[in-house]
């Protein structure tokens, strides 16, 4: 996620599947705050984009509406438009609708 290869920009390439940005959102409700990891869904220049998370426990993730995630600079992600899924312990899928909206 940190660097750019002209590879990815091939035609025949319709989804991107990236780390380094290690996304988590923090959720509130007034009383508990807590921060989950998260994937991001989005669209960039006609493509899927899928931004992992951190996949070990030390790592816990920023909230990119807190912090800048640390992609490469060609990449203007409009994030707030990416779609939050957080996966539970059982592996369910919680899809949290888009960023922005959160």
């Amino acid at each position: 996620g940190d660097k750019n290869f002209l590879e990815i920009y091939d035609s025949g390439i319709k989804s991107w599947v990236m780390g380094h940005g290690h996304p988590a959102v923090r959720l509130s409700d007034g009383i508990k705050d807590e921060k989950y990891k998260c994937f991001l869904d989005g669209k960039f220049k006609g493509r899927r984009v899928v931004i992992v998370p951190s996949f070990i426990g030390v790592n816990e993730g920023s909230d990119p509406r807190d912090y800048d995630l640390g992609f490469a600079s060609e990449w203007e992600f409009k994030l707030d438009k990416f779609n939050v899924n957080i996966v539970s312990e059982d592996l369910e899928v919680k899809k949290f609708g888009e960023l922005g909206k959160l």
